[in-house]
């Protein structure tokens, strides 16, 4: 039996699911504001505005603490960090 490590129903057919759910939930959406009427519409058209406001808000904040803190986004490639030598160390095998 695999482990849950390396168990493909966990690791790909479920995040994929996911993905594919999630973008089905905003296509819907986008089509509900886009073709909905009266305040159906206008409360659609909001919501999705809102959200992209945030996502823009969400961005620059990571982006720019970053830039002043002096952190990379990403851990340089050169850095032992746990999570990469396990993964690294999982793949010698």
């Amino acid at each position: 039996m695999l482990d849950d490590e390396h168990n493909p129903i966990r690791t790909i057919v479920i995040p994929l699911l996911g993905l594919v759910m999630n973008l089905a939930m905003v296509c819907g959406i986008f089509y509900y504001g886009l073709t909905g009427t009266g305040n159906a519409q206008t409360n659609s058209l909001a919501a999705i505005g809102i959200a992209m406001a945030f996502f823009v808000g969400g961005f620059a904040y990571l982006i720019g603490d970053s830039l002043l803190k002096g952190k990379p986004l990403f851990l340089p490639s050169d850095l032992s960090h746990p999570l990469r030598d396990r993964v690294a160390s999982s793949k010698v095998r």
